[in-house]
C-alpha cells in the first residue's frame, strides 16, 4: 500500500505509473506488476510519512466531534495495561457485560515490538526520524 499511495519507485526504479494497469485477478507470475510491486522495499521515510499522515488526519478530524464522542487509547497504555484499557475501550463503546473477552485479549498482548530503526542506515533513519516528526511532535512525544 505504501508503494501505491505514495508512488514510490520500485527497488529497480521503475515508477508504478510505467507498469501499467495493476490486474488484482491476474496469476502471479513474479514479473507481473503486482508480484514486483511486493518484492519491492519502499524507503522507510514513506512508512513514517505515512503513519504521520494517520495521526494528523485523525487529530483533523476530531475537532468536528464532541469530546464524549471518541475515546484516545495510547499504545503503550494498550501494552502496559492491557486490561484496564480494554475495558475502558468496552465502557465507552457500551458493550453489555458478561464474557471473557476483555481477559482473553489482554492475554495476547506481547509487549511492544523490538525496535528495529537503529539498523538501518544513518542516512534511511535520520529520513525515517524527520518523516516522523510532525506526529511525534502532535502526540507529544517529540
Amino acid at each position: 500500500p505504501i508503494s501505491l499511495i505514495y508512488g514510490a519507485p520500485l527497488d529497480d526504479g521503475t515508477r508504478l505509473a510505467d507498469l501499467g494497469p495493476l490486474d488484482i485477478h491476474a496469476a502471479p507470475t513474479g514479473r507481473d506488476p503486482i508480484s514486483r510491486v511486493l518484492a519491492s522495499r519502499p524507503p522507510p521515510a514513506l512508512f513514517g510519512r505515512y503513519w504521520c499522515d494517520q495521526v494528523l488526519h485523525g487529530y483533523r478530524a476530531l475537532r468536528e466531534l464532541d469530546a464524549h464522542r471518541y475515546a484516545e487509547v495510547r499504545f503503550e497504555d494498550l501494552v502496559d495495561r492491557p486490561g484496564e484499557v480494554l475495558a475502558g475501550i468496552a465502557g465507552f463503546l457500551a458493550l453489555p457485560d458478561g464474557g471473557d473477552w476483555i481477559a482473553r485479549a489482554a492475554a495476547l498482548v506481547r509487549g511492544v515490538p523490538a525496535r528495529r530503526v537503529s539498523e538501518l542506515p544513518p542516512a534511511e533513519r535520520e529520513a525515517l526520524e524527520a518523516a516522523c516528526r510532525p506526529g511525534q511532535v502532535l502526540l507529544g512525544r517529540a
